[in-house]
């Protein structure tokens, strides 16, 4: 929901892995509920690595 809030309507696969926005920059993750099965299957696990790269870039381009 709050994904659809500030990026409008779309799917999670399209949004997950990606940056959005400058400033604020927004990086979608699916919602952790051990009920979701979003992340049983290995493309939405890769695509969460791949967000949760992002925010690590971001993190440490912030410290600098």
């Amino acid at each position: 929901m709050a994904i659809a809030r500030f990026l409008g309507p779309g799917t999670l696969e399209s949004r997950v892995g990606l940056t959005f926005g400058e400033r604020p920059v927004m990086v979608p993750l699916p919602h952790p509920s051990g009920q979701s099965r979003w992340l049983n299957d290995h493309a939405n696990r890769a695509r969460l690595e791949k967000a949760l790269a992002l925010l690590a870039k971001l993190r440490a381009e912030a410290l600098v």
